[in-house]
């Protein structure tokens, strides 16, 4: 059988059958790319976030959200902040960029 043919249940060519998996991949890049910029007030909360989780574990520690957030800005810098930052917006980028 030469390999330019089709079979006869009609499945595209390979030319085809890349060029439309290209334009699925680039509908999917889009997709997520929306997901994160709708989803980019979740990276101005998450430092307040993580500082809520902090306060119900500690509240002696962290008796306030300002003063938490100089506890954790003194004690673990930005990086403490923003803990758990990368699995959030991952989340919200694939939930909201799959709707």
């Amino acid at each position: 059988m030469d390999l330019r043919t089709r079979p006869a249940y009609n499945i595209p060519p390979f030319k085809e059958s890349i060029i439309e998996y290209v334009r699925t991949r680039d509908k999917y890049t889009k997709c997520f790319i929306g997901g994160a910029m709708s989803s980019s007030l979740r990276w101005v909360l998450t430092p307040l976030d993580t500082v809520k989780c902090k306060m119900q574990v500690n509240s002696t520690k962290y008796p306030t959200l300002t003063s938490g957030l100089a506890t954790v800005w003194k004690e673990q810098g930005m990086g403490g902040l923003y803990r758990g930052f990368v699995p959030t917006i991952l989340a919200y980028c694939t939930q909201t960029g799959t709707k």
